[in-house]
């Protein structure tokens, strides 16, 4: 780990370690971040936009959920991030994509209901980040495909303005994207649009295993005898 980092980026770090695989995240913080913050500073701009912020983050859920959140401590350790006031810690909004771009029935809501939804999970995540699980996860659409296109399509304007048009402002979250990682990888291929905007090294994530339990090979010195014991006589016959 680098020198001189600020103690909650350590401690940061240092969580998401046993997660960490091939310790793309431990570089992504240590070294990258305080490269753009570096380099914001040079631009005359204390900011750094989301739009280099974003980040992919691929495991199974207990990974993914602890990286995200090791993600948002490391950025307002670094000062990327500003925090909110009423908020003890990191600020995190985790959503799920499926339930931005559809209604409590499953079924999928017209654009700019779509759009108002993020932008409201947005406005809930200032200061700190926004996760979206699963952005490949969509509603059935056996009733109408075009109902969801159009669902998607709002959410995905929505996206495309925080990484753009709020991408310089001090309070927009940084987005995280987290999934399953073969799944992820489909979407981001197909949706060129989106996988623009998270360049950055994808992080995969794992759960450690629990260590092996112990066999114990102490005894108490007692002899259990299953059978009845057998002797053989000395005598002949």
């Amino acid at each position: 780990m680098p020198q001189n980092l600020p103690r909650p980026v350590e401690d940061a770090l240092n969580d998401a370690a046993p997660y960490d695989i091939g310790g793309t995240f431990n570089a992504h913080v240590s070294q990258r971040l305080p490269q753009l913050k570096k380099q914001a500073r040079a631009q005359g701009s204390g900011i750094v936009s989301r739009a280099q912020l974003g980040l992919v983050i691929t495991g199974d859920q207990l990974a993914r959920n602890a990286l995200a959140t090791a993600y948002a401590r490391a950025l307002q350790g670094h000062d990327i991030t500003s925090g909110r006031e009423d908020a003890e810690g990191p600020v995190v909004k985790t959503v799920q994509w499926r339930d931005i771009i559809s209604n409590d029935t499953g079924n999928p809501v017209p654009f700019g209901r779509a759009l108002d939804k993020l932008y409201a999970a947005k406005m809930e995540a200032e200061g700190g980040v926004l996760v979206i699980e699963n952005i490949y996860d969509l509603p059935r659409n056996d009733i109408n495909a075009t109902a969801v296109s159009q669902a998607q399509n709002g959410a995905y304007q929505m996206l495309h303005d925080l990484m753009t048009e709020y991408a310089e402002k001090d309070y927009t979250p940084v987005v995280v994207l987290t999934g399953e990682a073969d799944k992820m990888a489909a979407f981001l291929a197909a949706n060129r649009h989106v996988a623009e905007y998270f360049r950055a090294p994808h992080i995969a994530g794992a759960t450690p295993l629990p260590p092996p339990v112990p066999v114990s090979l102490e005894t108490d010195g007692a002899i259990s005898v299953r059978k009845p014991l057998k002797l053989k006589s000395s005598c002949g016959p």
